[in-house]
């Protein structure tokens, strides 16, 4: 018997990783984020850019969002149910 896709669930994750930073900062992270070919970058750190890995693998996005003072991490990924 075949497995059948009932649907696709988004699972979403976020951290604080430290205090605010500068808006352009926050800019140049989140387009290093994008780029699928990154494998090192000072400004995001060795874990940021393992995770960013993981979650390009697994067909999904990363980026990093400024609250008042603080910026978290978040990502999601896709989640496939079968019945």
């Amino acid at each position: 018997m075949e497995k059948q896709i009932q649907k696709i669930k988004y699972y979403n994750f976020s951290t604080n990783i430290c205090p605010s930073i500068q808006k352009e900062k926050l800019q140049k992270m989140n387009s290093e984020l994008s780029n699928s070919n990154l494998t090192k970058h000072q400004e995001l750190g060795q874990g940021l850019v393992f995770i960013k890995q993981l979650t390009h693998q697994m067909k999904g996005n990363l980026k990093i969002d400024q609250g008042s003072n603080y910026i978290s991490s978040s990502f999601e990924v896709p989640i496939q149910l079968y019945t």
